[in-house]
This record gives structure tokens, C-alpha cells and sequence, in this order.
């Protein structure tokens, strides 16, 4: 097993760990079984091999060994902070040549690709007339075949404000599909960033990577944490040579935090995320230039500020401490709201006669649904001082904060919320959950979706959310029970009945969709 763990590490960077042996060499005999070999030797050397056959077993292999799970602007922090810094300066730095080139490196099935294209949109609204290349490129050829027809079940859509599902999206008999014009903004093509030669030379345009080159902005979350170290090494440094000088580099949460070299890149913190810009060696240990000049001043169309400053310059530098509503003026429109309130949640738990506590609260989820942020939490603000027990006005309070990614202040009144209410209230384990697995706490999030199962044990959602996170650990004994206690749940359900509002299906819908998984 030992030698079969080396080759994978060597051809696609992937570190199999002590527990994950046994389910990769259950993984190798099922592809050994359809290519009816029944000596191990024989498949190494088919993959070892430098030959068509050998490149075709690799990519059914790769299915196997990889996770095509994902979501549509999944981590709002780190989207917050490219619709309010990052795409606004790249676009102010590349306004008199009008090119800007993206790579989402590990796309999967395309939904972090397509979300970067929708955020373009509503930035920059004569895209059109620019040269702009997102180009998504992922090692599961599988994933890129699904990237390319750009369907969508109602679970890529768990934490997406139904606005921007209408808007660019069409209901279809098989899922939902992204408008044509969204699509023509996005390349796919398969790609190995482990064995793949880039930056490529733009003047051979025959080969697969003729478009890895001159890169203003690199996405690549969630996969070096599955490499090896050396893999690891390889990759970014072959990033930062595909990287524009002040291009940025965005990976998952901590995923470099324990790499020691980051060479050409240097590391700007961030209250939402860590973003790693390429910069002259002179630069590495200098502070950044604060920005200059606003983006809205070009006439660019931005809906959204956060709590650093929108201005320009050669790069971004993190932000001091500002007051309050500076965070939410003018507010967002493409961050999605995380949950609904719950009806529980909407009234006044110690008086819930009191109709003008519950006008204000109706009238702070008005402002929250219309994304104006600070006026939203001006009233529930209003209403705590004078119901300081309102759970819903803190649950409300933390969505807000979420929304914008500040998540410290989400799980402070979220933790408000629950010390109010702490069993029949279960909305904040929820935001308190997809909080930890954005922040890359997975232990954290996992620990909060048991605490909703042991509250509530019929909480599907919680189980399916579990058996996600056990498959990217790839422990796919618990992430099958997991799915198994959530088909038996749904099976006692009507098959019309919808299930839950963050899930948008029929509990038939989501049977066929589980089953499918």
C-alpha cells in the first residue's frame, strides 16, 4: 500500500493519512475489479505507466480519491472581502488596459467559478467590453463535466439568498440552471496543479495550460489541505510565478499557516480572511500603503463597504478599528442571508403581547431582508434596550455580523441568543456551525451540529451537514451513517413534505438527492 500512497502524493499531490489507508485500498480494488486485474502490481504499473491508458485509470482514480462538494458563495467573509477590496482595486488597476484574469484553482463543479462571475457582474455592470478571464480548473474530470453544464440541485443553493437564485438562475425539471450570460464568462478545463507546467508561455496556444499566465487573482481554498508538504512547497511557488506583480493569492483558512517560505508572497491579515499578495523582495517586510481613491468614485457600480476602507492602490493593506455603521454603508446586495428567523424567535419571549416590540423586531427583519445592515441593527438595538431577554434580536444581530464577516461578533450574539434560550432555539448552533467550518474549525462545527441532533434528534439537515464534513475527512463510515440516519428521518416524512427551509426540497426530493450522493 505503502508504494500506491507515494505514486498518488507524486501524481496529484493528495497526502493519504494512517486512517484513510484502508479506504483507499478498497478504493484501488474497485478499479481493479472493472479493469478485471487481479494482481496489485499490475494496476501500479498501469498507473505508473506514461501512457493514454495510464492518464484515462488516473482520472477514474481521481474520482474516487476526491471530494466534489461545494456551494455557491460559500465563506461569506471571504467574499465580502472580494466584492468590497479585492475585485473593486484589481478593476481600478486594470482600468486602462481593461483585462483582468482569475483562476479558481481546484473549482470542483464550478460553484466558486460561477460566483466570482456573478460578483463581476454586479461590479463592474460594462464587463462586456473588458477581457476577462475566469478560468476554473480541476483534477476530477467528472467535476469539470458538471461544471461545464452549470445544473444545480437545491443543495448548492443552501446558503443563498433566493434573490440571487431568481435573478440568475432557471428552474429546470433536472435542477437549476445558470443564464447563459453568467456561463460565457467562465473557461473550465481539466488540470493537475501537482504535475502541470505553469505559468504556461501564452504564445503556444496548443496546449491544456495556455491560459495559466499573468494571473491578477488565484482561488485556491480547501485543497493544500490535502496535500503533502512537498506538493504543498511545488504548488505555491508555482503560483506566485503565474501571479502578477500585487496579484493575491487566496487559499483556505490556516491552510499555509505552517508554511515557513512563502517566497515572492507576502501575508496581509484580514478580520474576514488571509490573503497573500506577490510583491517585490524589497516590499516582503514593509507595510502596505494605505489606499488611495475610492472605487465608487471611478463610477464603478458597488453595492457593498466593509469594515476596511475601499480605496486603491498597488495593494491592500488590512484596516484600524472604525465605528460601527462604517461597516454596512451603502449596504451589501449579493451576500445572502444565512437563515431565516424562526417564528419562535420573532417574538417577545417575556411579553409576547406587546405589539410594539414586535413592530420594531418585523420592522429590523424588513431592513436585515433588504440588506441594509446598519439600519437593521440600529432597531434591534432599539429593541434590546428595551427587551434585553429577545432572542430573536441577537439571533438577528449575529446574521448581520455574519453577513459582513465579522465573525467574532456573529458567535458573541449568537451565544447571547442562546443564553436566552438554549433548547428550543436552535438557529445560532446552526450560523455557530457554518461559522467554525468557514473559519476552518472543523471539530468546532461538528460539535455544534451534535449539540442540534442531541437537542432535536430528527434534524436532518444536521446530519446531512455532518456527513459533509466527514467526507471531506474523508471518513466515509460516519459520513454514510450519517446519511443513513437522515434517509430513515426522511422516510417517515410525506413525500411532499418540505423538509426544511435552508434545503428547499420535498422530502422525496431529498431522498433521491441523498441516495444519489
Amino acid at each position: 500500500m505503502s508504494c500506491f500512497i507515494r505514486l498518488i502524493a507524486s501524481y496529484t499531490g493528495l497526502h493519504v493519512r494512517e486512517q484513510d489507508k484502508e479506504a483507499l485500498g478498497s478504493k484501488i480494488l474497485l478499479r481493479m475489479k472493472s479493469l478485471n486485474l487481479s494482481v496489485p502490481q499490475t494496476y501500479y504499473h498501469l498507473l505508473e505507466a506514461d501512457t493514454n491508458l495510464s492518464h484515462r485509470e488516473w482520472n477514474e482514480l481521481i474520482i474516487l480519491l476526491t471530494i466534489s462538494e461545494t456551494y455557491f458563495l460559500r465563506d461569506r467573509g471571504v467574499f465580502s472581502l472580494l466584492r468590497n477590496l479585492i475585485l473593486p482595486e484589481l478593476i481600478l488597476r486594470h482600468n486602462h488596459d481593461k483585462t483582468l484574469r482569475i483562476w479558481s484553482a481546484g473549482c470542483s463543479t464550478g460553484e466558486e467559478a460561477y460566483s466570482i462571475a456573478i460578483l463581476i457582474n454586479e461590479l463592474l455592470p460594462d464587463w462586456e467590453r473588458w477581457n476577462i478571464l475566469i478560468l476554473g480548473t480541476d483534477i476530477n474530470i467528472s467535476s469539470i463535466s458538471q461544471a461545464k453544464r452549470a445544473i444545480y440541485s437545491p443543495w448548492s443553493f443552501r446558503l443563498v439568498d433566493s434573490e440571487i437564485q431568481r435573478r440568475y438562475f432557471t428552474k429546470k425539471p433536472n435542477g437549476w440552471e445558470l443564464n447563459e450570460k453568467i456561463r460565457k464568462m467562465v473557461t473550465f478545463q481539466h488540470g493537475n496543479l501537482r504535475q502541470d507546467t505553469f505559468p504556461s508561455n501564452p504564445n503556444f496556444l496548443d496546449i491544456a495550460s495556455s491560459n495559466i499566465y499573468n494571473m491578477d487573482l488565484i482561488i485556491c481554498r480547501n485543497v493544500f489541505v490535502y496535500f503533502d508538504k512537498a506538493a504543498i512547497s511545488n504548488v505555491l511557488n508555482k503560483f506566485s510565478n503565474t501571479l502578477n506583480e500585487g496579484g493575491y493569492l487566496l487559499t483556505g483558512h490556516a491552510e499555509l499557516q505552517l508554511v515557513e517560505n512563502l517566497g515572492s508572497l507576502k501575508a496581509k491579515s484580514f478580520p474576514e480572511s488571509v490573503i497573500y499578495q506577490r510583491c517585490e523582495a524589497s516590499q516582503r517586510n514593509t507595510s502596505t500603503p494605505a489606499l488611495k481613491e475610492t472605487v465608487a468614485g471611478k463610477g464603478y457600480k458597488l453595492q457593498a463597504t466593509s469594515s476596511v476602507p475601499l480605496r486603491a492602490s498597488a495593494s491592500v493593506s488590512p484596516s484600524s478599528t472604525s465605528p460601527l455603521p462604517s461597516y454596512f454603508t451603502p449596504p451589501p446586495t449579493i451576500m445572502p442571508a444565512i437563515v431565516g428567523i424562526s417564528k419562535e424567535a420573532t417574538v417577545n419571549r417575556s411579553e409576547p403581547d406587546n405589539a410594539t416590540l414586535k413592530t420594531i423586531f418585523k420592522e429590523a427583519e424588513i431592513l436585515f431582508q433588504k440588506k441594509k445592515y446598519a439600519d437593521a441593527l440600529k432597531k434591534t438595538e432599539q429593541l434590546l434596550q428595551q427587551q434585553p431577554q429577545h432572542c430573536g434580536a441577537y439571533y438577528l444581530m449575529s446574521q448581520i455580523y455574519a453577513n459582513v464577516g465579522k465573525y467574532e461578533k456573529a458567535i458573541y450574539y449568537c451565544k447571547q441568543a442562546l443564553e436566552v434560550d438554549s433548547l428550543s432555539f436552535l438557529e445560532p448552533y446552526y450560523l455557530l456551525a457554518h461559522i467554525a467550518e468557514e473559519q476552518g474549525d472543523i471539530e468546532q462545527a461538528k460539535s455544534w451540529l451534535k449539540k442540534i441532533i442531541y437537542l432535536v434528534p430528527s434534524s436532518v439537515y444536521a446530519y446531512l451537514e455532518l456527513a459533509l464534513i466527514y467526507e471531506i475527512e474523508k471518513n466515509i463510515t460516519k459520513s454514510q451513517k450519517m446519511r443513513s440516519v437522515a434517509l430513515e428521518l426522511l422516510k417517515r416524512l410525506p413525500s411532499s413534505a418540505q423538509v426544511d427551509p435552508r434545503l428547499g426540497m420535498t422530502a422525496s426530493e431529498l431522498i433521491d438527492k441523498v441516495k444519489k450522493a
